[in-house]
């Protein structure tokens, strides 16, 4: 266990946690986020 929080804590990044708004394809019941140009996230 100690040996991952030392792992994990060399990942740390800075973020707003928040996507663009043009990046957003958004239905009733869905949304696409395009995170970048080969990666995207889907909700539903």
């Amino acid at each position: 266990m100690k040996n991952e929080i030392h792992v994990l804590n060399q990942f740390k990044f800075r973020h707003e946690g928040k996507a663009n708004e043009e990046a957003i394809i958004q239905g009733e019941k869905f949304r696409f986020t395009i995170l970048t140009s080969r990666l995207f996230r889907l909700e539903y």
